[in-house]
């Protein structure tokens, strides 16, 4: 299986400060991102490496999946 690159910008009238911890809380993903049914760290705090549990919707298919904190730079 090729490994692939999927990035996303949100952007919000608000410091990074003050939204960057409750981005990544699991039980928010879902409120900015609708193609997320689930989203799971698996280690909290995530740093660098951190493992992600997810399924999503690309386009009308259901996808279950493991990602990779690649960048990592909390402000």
């Amino acid at each position: 299986m090729k490994d692939f690159v999927y990035e996303q910008s949100v952007v919000l009238p608000a410091p990074a400060e003050r939204v960057f911890w409750d981005l990544l809380e699991p039980s928010h993903v879902g409120e900015y991102d609708s193609h997320m049914r689930t989203w799971l760290p698996r280690e909290w705090p995530p740093v660098m490496g951190t493992l992600v549990d997810f399924e999503a919707k690309l386009g009308r298919f259901w996808l279950k999946g493991a990602s990779e904190f690649v960048e990592f730079d909390p402000p």
